[in-house]
């Protein structure tokens, strides 16, 4: 499927008049396995339900990146891209001077950034000085250096320069832009332009309409129109699918579980919380669909029957008292529970995607404050 799209697309690039040889994009098509390092733990961009990449787009030789840049979380999912992927280890972010300053060093550390020239330089010295330093980028045929440049040069909706066109120019390199679905919570390159065989203006057009078949985490700072039909405005409130990552509110629980030494309950619950973040990650079981319905109760009644038992187990050890704090975090966690009701169809979770969260960390708190 995704091999038809991207020659599909290819096709319509053609229209804007790029006349580079035919590409066959499944030459490139390699092993996911062979393309990432190997592990055999979760990994960071899985944890908080980002995809895996896929290998067979991966750009393989040096070239300059452009990407949608609406926000500053647009950084997550590219540092876990780049931490997991050999090939992606080489690109390399264009960042404002202003992340020199010393209490940035962890971003830096991170991104191994490339710095603009500070305002006021002459264009043409800009161009140098970036290409100057992109070349000091190591490159191997395992890992190109690739250069991520925002055209617009901001988070906020601002006009394409054309700084990445020359610099691509210069180098004799191809513009590969790259897509972030935050949806959908994918990361993927789309079909390159030439600036050898297409005008500015041309490469524009082509590179914004591949850019704009997802919509960014922020619609109203693109600097181009937005085409995706798939687009969920409560998903992409977050560079991180908050439906699983806000279980992380139940830890205190289990941890005061594990000091009080209730080891048959921590056992549940810590059932109930791996099952739930798989759960959750698969869309509430709609991406498993010979098996939603079963995935569906069994994950809700190893949630509820852990509630319970809590709930039971603390009366119990009280002697009939739960707390004023926990019995007002379970009923706003009840509260948003409601609100989050009717889900939305399949992968399209709707208000579910706000609400249940909430429902998460006030059910979280609930849970290690009932006993007071």
């Amino acid at each position: 499927m995704f091999i038809e799209t991207m020659q599909q697309s290819l096709d319509e690039m053609k229209e804007c008049g790029n006349e580079r040889p035919n590409i066959d994009v499944s030459d490139s098509a390699k092993s996911v396995v062979d393309s990432r390092r190997q592990s055999y733990y979760p990994t960071f961009y899985n944890v908080i339900g980002w995809k895996e990449l896929d290998a067979s787009n991966i750009p393989t030789e040096p070239c300059v990146v452009v990407y949608s840049h609406t926000s500053h979380m647009d950084m997550t999912p590219f540092v876990a891209y780049k931490i997991h992927y050999k090939q992606v280890k080489n690109m390399v972010p264009i960042v404002s001077p202003a992340l020199k300053v010393w209490y940035y060093f962890l971003v830096r550390w991170l991104l191994n950034p490339i710095y603009s020239p500070p305002l006021g330089t002459k264009k043409n010295n800009s161009t140098k000085d970036i290409i100057e330093q992109f070349k000091n980028v190591p490159s191997t045929k395992e890992s190109p250096r690739l250069l991520m440049i925002s055209p617009k040069g901001h988070i906020y909706k601002r006009e394409w320069r054309s700084g990445y066109y020359y610099i691509a120019k210069e180098c004799g390199y191809k513009v590969y832009p790259l897509i972030l679905d935050y949806s959908k919570r994918e990361l993927y390159f789309g079909l390159p332009i030439d600036p050898q065989f297409m005008s500015l203006e041309d490469a524009t057009t082509c590179l914004q309409k591949q850019l704009g078949s997802c919509g960014p985490i922020t619609p109203e700072y693109a600097e181009f129109p937005i085409h995706d039909s798939d687009y969920q405005v409560f998903e992409a409130l977050s560079s991180a699918d908050m439906c699983a990552v806000s279980l992380a509110a139940y830890i205190p629980f289990m941890l005061s579980l594990f000091y009080s030494g209730y080891y048959m309950e921590l056992w549940l619950a810590l059932t109930s919380f791996i099952v739930s973040w798989r759960f959750h990650l698969d869309k509430e079981g709609t991406t498993r669909q010979l098996f939603t319905e079963v995935y569906q109760r069994v994950e809700g009644t190893l949630a509820h029957t852990s509630i319970v038992l809590r709930i039971i187990h603390t009366l119990y050890d009280n002697g009939g008292y739960l707390s004023g704090i926990g019995l007002l975090n379970m009923f706003m966690a009840t509260v948003f529970m409601l609100l989050s009701e009717p889900r939305g169809v399949e992968i399209r979770r709707g208000k579910y995607a706000l609400y249940m969260p909430l429902y998460h960390v006030f059910m979280g708190f609930a849970l290690y404050s009932l006993p007071g």
